[in-house]
Formats: C-alpha cells, structure tokens, sequence
C-alpha cells in the first residue's frame, strides 16, 4: 500500500458501514448515519449505482428511479475532523459482491449520445479475477470506486455529478492501494461513497462501465496543518489533482492549477517556474466525460511534492 499501512490496517478493529442507508446528493446537512474515530479501519458496502435493480439484460436503465440512482452509502462521521483539516482514506481493498455486472447505453448521453437511439444493457459473467464480456472477451477485474466524496462547502450535489467535494469523479484510480485526499469542509467531514465498476476505462464512455455492488474497507485518518481545494489521490508513484468542471479546458485548468502551487510550495519554486517544471513532468489524464461535469486529472511523479504530505 502506497502509505505502507497494510498490516496495520488488517490488523485493526473493523467498523462495519452497511448499505442500510444511502444518499443520493452531498450537501452540508447531511445527517452522518455512522461515527466513527480517526484512525478507523472500516468496512463500507455499497450496492451498485442502480439500486441493485438492474439484474438481467432486459432489464433496461429506465425502469431505474432517477431520483435515487446512484446510491452512496454514508455519510460517516470522523470524529476529530474538523473543517479545514484534510481527510485521508488509505483503501486496503475493494472486493466485488456479486458473480455479475452490468453495462448499460442510454439514449442521448454517453460520448456518443446522438448514435444510441434504444436503451440497452449487456450482463458481464464474474468470476476468478475476470469478467466475460459480451460473452466472449476476458477482461481482468480492476475494482475502483465510481463515487467518493465529502459534505460540500456550501449547497447541494446529487450523486451522479462531481465537483470539488469528490462526489461522482469517475477516476479509475480510485483502487485499492490508493490513498485518497479530501478538504474537510464540515466538521466530522461526512464520506459517502459507493457505484463502484468491476473495470472502467478512462473516460467511462458509453455512460458506465461493469457496476457492480462492493466491499471496500481502509482507514481514515485526519491531517491537519495543511488544507487542500480538490480531491487528491496518492498512488504508489503518482500524486494526483483532479478538477471538475462542465468544460473539460476548465476542468484542466482547476486539476493543473492545483498542481503547480503543490510544485511550488515543495520544491521552494516561483509560481511561473513551477509552471515550466510542470509542463515537462506532469501529465493531464482524462478521468470521465459523461457526467454533468467532466473530470480530469494531474498526474507527477511523487518525489516531486516529496515532503509535502506525510506518509
């Protein structure tokens, strides 16, 4: 695990977070449904993003309720927490709950929207490590979160959408040996999470990719002292921006944006010269481009903002 906890996180008390309770939008007055300290090993279930209602191809994505599409379960409540601090959650893992997924189309949406013109969905076969698609090709499961995120500032975002609390980014680098970064906007910060895919390409292009219901368990700690905008996410080599916005030059701007102050402010930089570096070592990714607000990431490598965040 790239923040070396791996034994200590199997190690610990496990707080089990059921799927008994759902939201459908971040907001600051989000009422938290569980507690639990910082340090915390927890274990959080999450039913797919429709509701687990969709369970054979003729089961199509109309016949799910817009309103409570894309559940996510929480919020939790870390106490000590308090706003401005930064939220850190080390994902030990992410186990797939089901032996089947699904990948839906959905007429004018995805990056195609104009070229759907019925709903459809295709079942994917789950089973040793792969899942068959279109029952034909063997793809390996690669389990990420589709949505994670804290209470916003201010307002309220429906689960389907990202924004700078998190919510729906889409990024599939949102995995198991990953520890992901949150502004602590609340006290007690309020995570929810949950429309995890069994494999995802960048892009999630056609609207999903394999949904399936999942366990993820890792551990939540509070770091104070420092206080970010944007989610963050911190891989075994990488650091990573992300930004969300309805226009993907936008989007770019918040992720790098973000990115070169982080440069500046590790490697004792001016503003305009961690710009130059940024624009030799850093990487613009593409995250999702079909939610109400795209995404995209900034990527360096870590000993580039070495000494910046503690391990």
């Amino acid at each position: 695990m790239c923040s070396g906890r791996g034994a200590e996180l199997r190690s610990a008390p496990v707080h089990v977070i059921t799927a008994a309770h759902a939201i459908h939008e971040f907001s600051a007055t989000m009422e938290a449904r569980w507690r639990v300290p910082a340090g915390a090993t927890v274990e959080v279930h999450c039913v797919d993003g429709s509701g687990n209602t969709i369970r054979g191809e003729g089961d199509l994505v109309a016949a799910v309720d817009p309103d409570h599409a894309n559940p996510a379960t929480g919020p939790i409540h870390v106490e000590g927490a308090r706003a401005g601090d930064v939220l850190a959650f080390a994902i030990e893992s992410i186990d797939v709950d089901a032996d089947q997924g699904f990948t839906v189309l959905i007429p004018d949406f995805g990056l195609h929207p104009t070229r759907v013109r019925e709903p459809l969905t295709r079942i994917s076969t789950i089973r040793a490590g792969t899942a068959l698609v279109l029952d034909r090709f063997e793809v390996p499961l690669r389990p990420m979160l589709g949505t994670i995120g804290v209470a916003p500032r201010t307002g309220a975002w429906n689960t389907l959408t990202p924004h700078d609390h998190g919510g729906n980014l889409d990024t599939a680098d949102v995995r198991a040996g990953v520890r992901m970064l949150f502004p602590v906007n609340h006290d007690g910060a309020l995570l929810a999470m949950g429309d995890a895919k069994a494999a995802m390409g960048d892009g999630e292009v056609c609207s999903t990719g394999i949904e399936v219901p999942v366990r993820v368990r890792g551990r939540l700690d509070v770091l104070r002292g420092r206080s970010i905008e944007r989610p963050m996410i911190e891989t075994e080599s990488e650091w990573m921006t992300l930004g969300s916005a309805a226009d993907h030059l936008d989007a770019c701007r918040l992720a790098h944006g973000d990115m070169v102050d982080l440069i500046a402010a590790a490697q004792n930089l001016s503003w305009e010269d961690a710009y130059v570096l940024s624009s030799i070592v850093s990487d613009l990714r593409v995250s999702q481009v079909v939610d109400p607000l795209l995404t995209v990431r900034c990527c360096v490598p870590k000993h580039y903002l070495s000494g910046l965040w503690p391990a």
